[in-house]
């Protein structure tokens, strides 16, 4: 074991043992481990450790290069590195983190908080990355030269899912749409969809799908519009009523009083005899009621409850012998509430009706009012009479009065007047009682 100038005053050159093993350099205060020229105050050569051992021998901790890395290895204790103001790492001989106070601070060396991450980057504000994958990959973001910060997928298909309990909640997939409660957009699966598109969709299983609540004072609930512009609302009225409409005009529904009735949709107001139903060129086809109408007014006097039209065919009688075999015949009636509106035309080519008793006319769908309260029908005086002559045209007074039940009788001179050939027909209204 060669060993060199040592005096009793200490080293005073080196000590070199076994070839290399173990150096002292006394010149430059080195020590040498498995190196003959130690670089710094204790250099450990050929991938050798420096084993430190606890108190009891127990246990131990290694440092060491394996040529790739410095490890820092325990047998069964944990890492701890202490720093009296903050703890740094460097690479390439900068400064890659610190921690300062509890805070870890990577890109910065005043973290701010418990992890505070910078970018050397001007553009970006400190970015955290997770995958291996150059391709398909997650990050988080934020922008430095706005307030922009992003959670993200790179590599297409990819979405952003949010769990709670190891359930997936919520998800934004790759092509936008945020979903709630479902993971496909599925109109009809149960969950919630805000489509990248506008368009909302809300799909429950056995409830309402959507709920619209305005607190304290009556006004809109829900505001439409095209181009920006309120085309229409949903509102409330007190009551409590709703009501919906234009911006002006609107229907509001009473369940209070189990009405529907036009409203002002600004104020919420009445609107009275402003709003027509239909318009000349667009119009509704059928009413249906259970009820009546009311035309004109509010009052008994203006209820319209009963509406009726079609045809009947006429029957001339001289007392009791019926005119028979007319080469035509039509009557036409049209009945609104007790009131009704009749014609009709029967035409006789031959024949001889010799009775001299009056002309009475039946076949009437309904029975009419008795003579003497206003049943009566004024003759008009361009038609043409029997035989060809329109005796109903000459002086004296001529009607078809009701006597009850539904015919008519023919009063005024030449009522009596046998027939042979000529058209009879008229026009005219008169009240129905008997229905």
């Amino acid at each position: 074991m060669p060993i060199s100038t040592i005096s009793t005053g200490g080293i005073a050159d080196s000590i070199n043992i076994d070839n290399g093993t173990l150096v002292v350099d006394g010149v430059n205060n080195r020590v040498g481990i498995g190196t003959a020229s130690p670089a710094t105050a204790l250099t450990i050569a050929s991938e050798g450790k420096l084993r430190l051992y606890r108190a009891d021998n127990a246990r131990y901790g290694d440092i060491y290069n394996d040529n790739s890395f410095l490890n820092i290895e325990t047998s069964n204790d944990p890492i701890k590195i202490s720093g009296q103001t903050y703890i740094r790492f460097d690479t390439d001989g900068s400064e890659a983190m610190r921690i300062s106070g509890g805070n870890v601070g990577i890109g910065t060396t005043s973290p701010a908080a418990t992890l505070h991450i910078t970018d050397s980057d001007t553009s970006v504000n400190g970015t955290m990355r997770f995958g291996s994958n150059s391709t398909y990959y997650a990050y988080i973001k934020k922008t430095y030269s706005t307030d922009k910060f992003d959670i993200g997928t790179n590599g297409s298909g990819q979405h952003i899912s949010f769990t709670n309990n190891g359930t997936e909640r919520m998800r934004i997939d790759s092509s936008g749409n945020l979903l709630v409660g479902k993971t496909s957009t599925a109109v009809n699966t149960q969950g919630i969809q805000l489509g990248a598109d506008g368009r909302f969709y809300a799909t429950s299983d056995g409830a309402e799908s959507a709920v619209f609540n305005r607190k304290t004072s009556d006004g809109v609930i829900a505001s439409f519009r095209k181009d920006n512009t309120t085309v229409g609302s949903i509102r409330s009225i007190s009551g409590p009523q709703i009501a919906i409409g234009g911006s002006t005009d609107g229907i509001a529904f009473y369940s209070g009083g189990n009405q529907i009735y036009p409203c002002n949709m600004s104020t919420g107001s009445d609107r009275d005899a402003t709003i027509d139903l239909g318009y000349g060129s667009s119009r509704w086809k059928d009413l249906y009621l259970s009820g009546g109408v009311l035309l004109g007014g509010t009052g008994s006097a203006n209820y319209l409850e009963d509406y009726e039209e079609g045809t009947w065919t006429p029957q001339i009688w001289k007392n009791t012998t019926q005119v028979t075999s007319p080469v035509s015949a039509l009557g036409v009636y049209r009945k609104i509430g007790n009131v009704i509106f009749y014609s009709f035309y029967f035409y006789k080519s031959s024949g001889s009706n010799t009775d001299n008793n009056e002309w009475t006319l039946k076949g009437m769908p309904f029975s009419m009012e008795a003579g003497g309260n206003g049943a009566y029908v004024s003759l008009t005086s361009d038609y043409t009479g029997i035989n060809g002559v329109n005796y109903f045209n000459q002086s004296g007074s001529h009607r078809w009065q009701a006597n009850g039940n539904a015919y008519f009788s023919l009063y005024g001179p030449q009522s009596t007047t046998q027939w042979t050939t000529g058209y009879l027909e008229f026009s005219g209204s008169g009240f129905v009682y008997a229905l």
